[in-house]
């Protein structure tokens, strides 16, 4: 049986502990690194994944003498290279769907819901989408103030998921390199930043685009 293998770094290969395996709180280097071809097989996993979750049909009951079948989206929320469990034969699985139980908003001045519901790895590595961050006193901000405690704040967006499953992607094909911590994308939001520096580690054109 193939065990489930987070994707923390293209060359790492530790065994994660949700599933029942050893933690690995160091970066464990172990061969065989992985091709370009299998790169590209865990990547297109990722992204085919996450479209499914949004296009799930599922069959639910109107009455008792009528089912009808509906298309039920569930966007994930929180996608980063911890959440990608890989097995040894390179199957990918998603994990963590947490679209409904962890802030779509977070406030750009006080990090602490990020390390409470994101950081969980410690890496401080941060592939949560720059629209997800409000300053203090505008909208968001202040419609998250009159939510009651377990009332969502917004829905995650295609888009959202999108742009956190390019960073854990761009990681993969950067030997591990990780794609914005959370201080390069408060820079990146405020252009500050150039990812495409970065980016250009990438050899192959398609996948850097």
């Amino acid at each position: 049986m193939a065990s489930k293998q987070p994707l923390r770094q293209n060359k790492v290969r530790g065994l994660d502990p949700r599933v029942g395996y050893q933690p690995t709180e160091k970066d464990l280097s172990t061969r065989p690194f992985l091709s370009t071809i299998e790169k590209k097989w865990i990547a297109f996993q990722i992204l085919v994944g996450l479209r499914d979750a949004r296009n799930r049909n599922v069959w639910s009951s109107i009455r008792l003498e009528n089912t009808s079948l509906k298309v039920l989206q569930v966007p994930h929320g929180d996608v980063k290279s911890e959440n990608i469990l890989v097995t040894s034969w390179n199957w990918v699985y998603i994990t963590d769907f947490a679209s409904n139980i962890k802030p779509t908003y977070l406030p750009l001045d006080d990090p602490a819901d990020f390390s409470f519901f994101y950081d969980t790895s410690g890496r401080r590595t941060c592939y949560i989408a720059p629209e997800r961050f409000y300053e203090a006193g505008g909208e968001i901000d202040k419609k998250k103030a009159d939510l009651e405690f377990y009332k969502k704040d917004g829905t995650i967006s295609e888009a959202m998921d999108v742009f956190a499953a390019g960073c854990v992607i761009a990681e993969l094909f950067t030997e591990g390199t990780p794609t914005f911590t959370l201080s390069q994308l408060f820079k990146y939001r405020s252009k500050e930043l150039n990812i495409e520096t970065h980016l250009s580690a990438i050899e192959d054109p398609n996948i850097r685009v």
